[in-house]
C-alpha cells in the first residue's frame, strides 16, 4: 500500500518522471486487444460475406411470369421483351402469308407480328383461331412473339375494325392493328408485287419458297388517304379488272404496318389485307374527263380531288419505271408512272392519271400510259439562264448553253455542272441512257450547248430557286467551244508548282550558305592558327643565335633565317635540285664529306643527318659549324623537306620546325 501511494504521489508531484508511459500503457493495451479481436474475427466475416455473394449469384432466378394476353406482350420495354418472356395466347389470324413469312394476329387486347419458322409446314388463313406458345423478342422496331408453336383450334369473326382518318394512321400505337381506312384507289398492279421484303433494307423474299403448288398473289394497291399515298398489299388468287377500282373511293379493312428505318423509325405506313372481300367500293370511279397539259391544277368550279383526267401528247423523255415526260401545243407535264415499257421521244400517248401539285407546276400521278402511234420529235425550245427559271420552261424541252464546271458519274447516273452566265445549274443523265454508250470525255471549262428537259425546283414558298436539265443520251451533249490551257485551276496548280520549286531554292541556298559560312569559319580558324604559329617561329628565328634554313630538294626551294643571311650572306631563291648544290658554300675539303651525308640520308630514306664543317662566311672566311638537320618525306612524288641548323660555338642546339 506505502508502495502504491508513494508511486502515485511521484505521478503527482513530478510529470516528467514517467507520467505518459503510465497514462498511456491501459490505452495502447485496450487497442493492442482490440486489434486482435479484430483480425480474429475478420475471417469469419470475409468467408460470410463471400459465401452470401456466392450464394445470390448462384441461387436460381425467379422464373419469368407467363404472358397470355398481347397487350401485356406490347407493354414491355425493349429490354424487358428482349429477356425472352414465355407467351401462350389465343388469338385470330388478322393477316397471314406464310410464303413471305408474315403473319399477324389479333386478341381482345391487341394485335401482334408472329415470327414463324421457314421451314414451318403451317397453312393459314384470316378468320382461323389459334393457340401459340412461344416467348418474347424485340429484333427491330416493337415486341414480336418469337420462337412459334402455332396451332389451330378453331374459326372466329375477325375483330371490329378501328376507323383511321389520315392523321390518326400514323400513330405508332396502331402498329400490327386490325384498322378501317377510307381513300382512293390510285393504282393496282395486277401481276403481283415484284420486289417485296418485310423492310426495305432487310433480305429480298420476292422469290420465296412456296409450301403450296397454287400460292397466292401479292397485289399491291395503293390508295390515297387525305394527301398521304398508302401501299395495301392485297392476297388474291383470281382473276382482277382494275378499271373497277382505280379511281374508286374505297373503305379497306386490313392489318395496319409500318415501314421503318435502321433506327426502328418509322418513315411509312402500309396495309396487309387478307382479300379482296375486304375492299368496299364506296363510290364508283368518276367519269375521266380529258383535258389539256396547260390546264392541270388550274381553277375549275367543278373539280373533285382525286379524279382521273387523261391527256395527250409527245414523249420528250422517260425515266422507264418511275417518270414520263410528254409536251403538247406548247405546252408540257411530267408524269409520274411505274409502268416500264420503253417509250422513244416523239412517240404519241394517251396518260391517264391523278393531277397533282409538284414543286412548281402540276403533274400527273399513278399514271397509265398506252402509246398510240410513233412520230417527229419535239423542236426544243432555246432559252436562258433566266428563262429557265419560270413556269413555262418547266417540264419542256429545251437547250441551253452552259460552261462545264465539274462532273462526276454515280450509281445512279452521269451528272454535270455548270453555268450560264452566273447562275449555275446541273444536268444528268440516268444509267438507263449509259448503257453500252461511251460517257464523252470533256475537260473542265468546256463551253457545252445541252438538249433536254428542264426541271425547276422550288422553296417551300414555290419561288424558283435552282433548275436542272434531264438529258436523253449523251447525244444531247455537244461541245462548242473547247477549254483554253491557261485555265484557273491550272493557272493556280502552275503557281503552286512555282511556289514549292522557290521553297526548296530557298531552302538549298540556305542550306549552302550555312556550309559556307561554316567553312569559312574554320578556314579563319586555320588560317589565323597559321599565322599565330608562322609569327611564333619567326619570333624563335630571331631570338636565336643560331642559323636556321630550309631546302626542298623537289622544288629547289631555299629558306634561311636571319641569323642565317646576316652570318653567311642571302640564299638564292632556287637552286639545282641535287645535294650537291646544297653544298655550295661548305669547305672545298668538307664538300665531298658533305654531300655524301646528305646522299646517304636521302637514299637510305632516313630522317636526321649531324656534321661538322667548315662554312664560308659573308666576309669570305669559313666557320666551324655543327650542323643538325630533319628530314621530313612529303608522299606526293617522294618529295623531301630538308631543315637544317647551323649551331654557333656560343649557343645550345634548337630544332627547326619542319615546312608547311
Amino acid at each position: 500500500m506505502a508502495i502504491r501511494n508513494s508511486i502515485s504521489r511521484a505521478k503527482i508531484s513530478n510529470p516528467r518522471s514517467g507520467h505518459n508511459r503510465f497514462h498511456l500503457a491501459p490505452r495502447l493495451v485496450r487497442v493492442l486487444c482490440g486489434a486482435a479481436a479484430l483480425l480474429m474475427v475478420f475471417p469469419h466475416l470475409s468467408t460470410l460475406g463471400a459465401t452470401r455473394i456466392l450464394a445470390s449469384r448462384n441461387a436460381p432466378r425467379p422464373p419469368l411470369r407467363l404472358l397470355t394476353k398481347v397487350e401485356e406482350i406490347r407493354n414491355l420495354s425493349r429490354q424487358e421483351a428482349a429477356r425472352g418472356y414465355p407467351v401462350h395466347v389465343q388469338a385470330v389470324v388478322t393477316f397471314a402469308d406464310l410464303d413471305r413469312q408474315i403473319l399477324f394476329v389479333q386478341d381482345r387486347t391487341g394485335g401482334i407480328f408472329v415470327d414463324v419458322p421457314l421451314e414451318s409446314t403451317l397453312s393459314l388463313k384470316a378468320g382461323e383461331l389459334v393457340d401459340i406458345k412461344g416467348s418474347t423478342e424485340i429484333p427491330d422496331f416493337a415486341p414480336n412473339i418469337g420462337k412459334a408453336r402455332v396451332r389451330m383450334v378453331g374459326h372466329s369473326a375477325l375483330p371490329a375494325p378501328i376507323r383511321l382518318s389520315a392523321e390518326s394512321l400514323e400513330s405508332v400505337t396502331r402498329d400490327c392493328m386490325w384498322v378501317e381506312v377510307e381513300g382512293v384507289v390510285r393504282s393496282l398492279e395486277v401481276k403481283g408485287v415484284s420486289q417485296y421484303a418485310r423492310q426495305y433494307w432487310e433480305q429480298d423474299i420476292s422469290t420465296p419458297k412456296f409450301r403450296t403448288p397454287n400460292p397466292t398473289t401479292l397485289v399491291q394497291v395503293i390508295v390515297a388517304v387525305g394527301l398521304s399515298r398508302i401501299p395495301v398489299y392485297v392476297l388474291h388468287s383470281q382473276a382482277l379488272n382494275p378499271e373497277s377500282y382505280l379511281g374508286a373511293r374505297v373503305r379497306v379493312r386490313g392489318v395496319r404496318g409500318s415501314f421503318f428505318n435502321q433506327s426502328n423509325q418509322v418513315v411509312g405506313v402500309n396495309l396487309f389485307v387478307p382479300g379482296l372481300a375486304q375492299i368496299q367500293v364506296v363510290e364508283a370511279p368518276p367519269p375521266i374527263a380529258a383535258v389539256s397539259m396547260s390546264s392541270l391544277m388550274q381553277y375549275t368550279a367543278h373539280g373533285t380531288l382525286n379524279q382521273r383526267v387523261k391527256v395527250e401528247g409527245v414523249v420528250t423523255l422517260q425515266n422507264p419505271g418511275r417518270a414520263l415526260f410528254i409536251a403538247n401545243a406548247g405546252s408540257s407535264a411530267q408524269v409520274e408512272t411505274r409502268q416500264g415499257e420503253a417509250l422513244n421521244p416523239g412517240d404519241y400517248v394517251e396518260v391517264v392519271g391523278f393531277p397533282a401539285m409538284g414543286d412548281f407546276s402540276g403533274l400527273l400521278q399513278d399514271a397509265v400510259v398506252h402509246r398510240l402511234r410513233p412520230g417527229p420529235e419535239v423542236t426544243p425550245v432555246r432559252i436562258t439562264a433566266e428563262k429557265a427559271l419560270t413556269a413555262e420552261s418547266d417540264g419542256g424541252l429545251v437547250r441551253i448553253d452552259g460552261r462545264l464546271v465539274g462532273a462526276g458519274v454515280a450509281p445512279e447516273g452521269a451528272t454535270w455542272a455548270l453555268k450560264a452566265g452566273s447562275v449555275p445549274f446541273q444536268a444528268r443523265l440516268p444509267v438507263t441512257s449509259l448503257a453500252n454508250r461511251n460517257l464523252p470525255q470533256i475537260g473542265e471549262g468546256s463551253l457545252l450547248r445541252l438538249t433536254g428537259v428542264c426541271v425547276v425546283n422550288a422553296d417551300q414558298n414555290g419561288r424558283p430557286e435552282s433548275f436542272e436539265i434531264l438529258l436523253r443520251s449523251p447525244r444531247d451533249v455537244m461541245v462548242l467551244e473547247m477549254p483554253a490551257w491557261w485555265t484557273p485551276r491550272r493557272a493556280l496548280t502552275l503557281l503552286g508548282l512555282f511556289l514549292v520549286v522557290d521553297l526548296l531554292v530557298l531552302g538549298w541556298v540556305y542550306f549552302l550558305r550555312r556550309q559556307v559560312n561554316r567553312q569559312a569559319k574554320l578556314i579563319r580558324q586555320k588560317t589565323a592558327a597559321e599565322v599565330a604559329i608562322a609569327k611564333r617561329f619567326e619570333y624563335v628565328a630571331r631570338a636565336t643565335n643560331d642559323a636556321l634554313w630550309e631546302v626542298d630538294l623537289i622544288a629547289g626551294t631555299l629558306w634561311g633565317s636571319p641569323t642565317f643571311t646576316a652570318t653567311y650572306g642571302s640564299l638564292p631563291e632556287r637552286i639545282p635540285v641535287d645535294t650537291t648544290a646544297m653544298a655550295e658554300g661548305v669547305h672545298p675539303d668538307d664538300r665531298a664529306k658533305v654531300v655524301a651525308g646528305i646522299s646517304a640520308v636521302v637514299q637510305n630514306r632516313q630522317t636526321k643527318w649531324e656534321a661538322e664543317y667548315r662554312q664560308r662566311c659573308v666576309d669570305g672566311s669559313y666557320a666551324n659549324v655543327y650542323a643538325r638537320a630533319y628530314i621530313e618525306r612529303l608522299q606526293r612524288q617522294n618529295s623531301v623537306g630538308f631543315s637544317q641548323t647551323h649551331l654557333v660555338p656560343e649557343r645550345q642546339v634548337i630544332c627547326s620546325e619542319p615546312p608547311l
